[in-house]
């Protein structure tokens, strides 16, 4: 299984999304957008049948990282969000609080 994350942003930064391609198709995806100087994470999914494997993981560790490398504090309110980053201390430098 090939996995490939891309970024898109508005060309202000005040919204954006990761698309998350397994072997060149659609799989999954997070939006979010800036809400008072803070990322907000407002989905993450990933289709039906590739549930199962840790790929909203995947995508949930590049999103940290590039918060993380920019300098922003990342807030999250998707349900999976907020287990992923309840289920690790990895991120706490990054979540606001």
């Amino acid at each position: 299984m090939h996995i490939e994350i891309t970024d898109e942003r508005s060309d202000d930064g005040a919204i954006g999304q990761y698309d998350l391609l397994v072997d060149g198709e659609d799989a999954g995806e997070i939006t979010w957008s800036m809400r008072s100087g803070r990322r907000v994470i407002s989905h993450t999914g990933v289709r039906h049948q590739l549930r199962g494997h840790g790929l909203a993981a995947e995508l949930m560790k590049r999103a940290m990282d590039d918060a993380r490398a920019e300098g922003v504090q990342v807030l999250p309110v998707c349900s999976y969000a907020v287990a992923f980053l309840r289920g690790t201390d990895a991120y706490d430098d990054v979540v606001a609080g």
